[in-house]
């Protein structure tokens, strides 16, 4: 079982529209036709990074919706670099196709790209992100990186489970290992938010669709998947054994904090609100009755299950795990416990 207690900071390039449009995005939603950076969403950047720097806080993540379109990014990222242990950037991938971007990015000198990818062809790909030309956009843009990238940057391919590409998932380890030479692929349930309600439907895969998803990419040889989000009393206790006996598998669905920006403290102290009861209220898993008698919750290596699944999977009977049953999973079990008090 591994375990982890370090420290993370998050900062979030949420002052720019995405040139996405993403079936399970609910802020598409909202009015979000920003392309300019104004000072003070630059402000609000720079105090959030002096703020983790000034902390000690070590590792990052820099998410979306796209930060590669901040016109500084690279400058911004070349800066920071040197007060950082881990620098792990996740972006929609539009960008890295840009004459010379993907070269420019890797001399930045970044840990960790994450780039998701929802299917092997335009066809699967697009319709997911609502985005016509992106997937030849995100395959060359990678191939790019790739080149100019130096053996100690790492890259991570992502997906989730979609109603969109649930029959061409089980494509993607052979495409991405011809395309990119790597034998890793992190599954994602969709990890359904407040603001995703109502786009949910449209995407919804069953637990019942679900599990065979999994199980098919499990049995593939000379290949690790992490399967984040999903519950494993989903599974029967054969298919339990079954990941028990395999090697090159993993499951997280822990939901966790990171560290406060300044931007996130002073919004706790005008709201007069701990971080966690922001969190308490954004929070898109919850436990069910069954959880109850589940060590997974009773050792704390579990979140519970998405209300939203819950609710469209009617009466799903689900299958507690056992304290035996835990002992036989604990190696494929990651165990993030960061900023638990935050």
């Amino acid at each position: 079982m591994e375990e982890k207690k370090d420290e993370f900071g998050s900062i979030l390039f949420n002052f720019l529209d995405c040139e996405n449009n993403c079936v399970f995005c609910g802020s598409k939603f909202k009015d979000k036709k920003k392309l300019f950076v104004t000072e003070k969403d630059e402000e609000i950047l720079f105090n959030d990074t002096k703020h983790f720097i000034k902390n000690k806080v070590k590792k990052i993540d820099i998410s979306g919706p796209e930060p590669l379109r901040y016109h500084n990014i690279i400058r911004y990222l070349k800066s920071i670099r040197p007060y950082f242990e881990r620098i792990t950037l996740l972006d929609p991938g539009n960008s890295l196709a840009e004459d010379g971007f993907a070269r420019q990015l890797a001399n930045t000198g970044i840990h960790n790209l994450v780039i998701p990818l929802y299917g092997t062809c335009s066809e699967v790909h697009d319709i997911c992100v609502g985005n016509p030309g992106a997937f030849e956009k995100v395959v060359k843009g990678l191939k790019e990186y790739f080149i100019h990238k130096n053996e100690n940057q790492n890259v991570e391919i992502s997906t989730i489970i979609l109603n969109q590409n649930k029959d061409d998932i089980i494509n993607l380890p052979s495409f991405i290992k011809k395309n990119f030479n790597l034998n890793y692929l992190k599954v994602n349930l969709f990890l359904v938010t407040i603001s995703q309600h109502e786009v949910f439907k449209d995407v919804f895969v069953s637990f019942e669709e679900t599990k065979k998803i999994i199980l098919n990419l499990s049995m593939l040889d000379n290949f690790f998947f992490r399967f984040d989000y999903v519950p494993l009393c989903i599974f029967s206790e054969d298919q339990l054994n079954h990941f028990a006996d395999r090697k090159s598998i993993a499951f997280f669905n822990r939901f966790y904090t990171y560290k406060l920006s300044k931007n996130q403290e002073q919004a706790s102290a005008v709201e007069k609100k701990t971080w966690k009861e922001f969190v308490d209220e954004y929070r898109a898993q919850v436990y069910h009755s069954a959880c109850n008698e589940c060590s997974l919750k009773n050792n704390q290596l579990c979140s519970g299950v998405m209300k939203a699944y819950l609710h469209l999977n009617n009466n799903y009977e689900f299958s507690p795990i056992s304290e035996s049953e835990l002992k036989k999973l604990g190696h494929i079990l990651i165990n993030v416990n960061i900023n638990q008090d935050s």
